[in-house]
């Protein structure tokens, strides 16, 4: 992977302070060299999930600064 400019680092913390901040992963990829481009699809697919047993299990979770409490159907 390339070294970061300083540009490309100021923006890299504040788009991961911006995923922090509404409760998602943050992971970087690059489609021209494949690079992390299935790790970021697995983890997607796997937060996906992880919410959908949680509304299912009427669980609380939190995504960013809300918290949210699901009712099973």
């Amino acid at each position: 992977m390339r070294a970061l400019s300083p540009h490309d680092l100021v923006v890299r913390i504040h788009v991961q302070a911006f995923a922090d901040e509404i409760g998602i992963p943050f992971l970087e990829t690059s489609a021209k060299n494949a690079t992390n481009v299935e790790q970021a699809f697995m983890t997607m697919a796997a937060e996906i999930k992880n919410r959908c047993v949680a509304v299912a299990s009427g669980i609380t979770f939190s995504v960013g600064r809300k918290e949210f409490l699901t009712v099973p159907p």
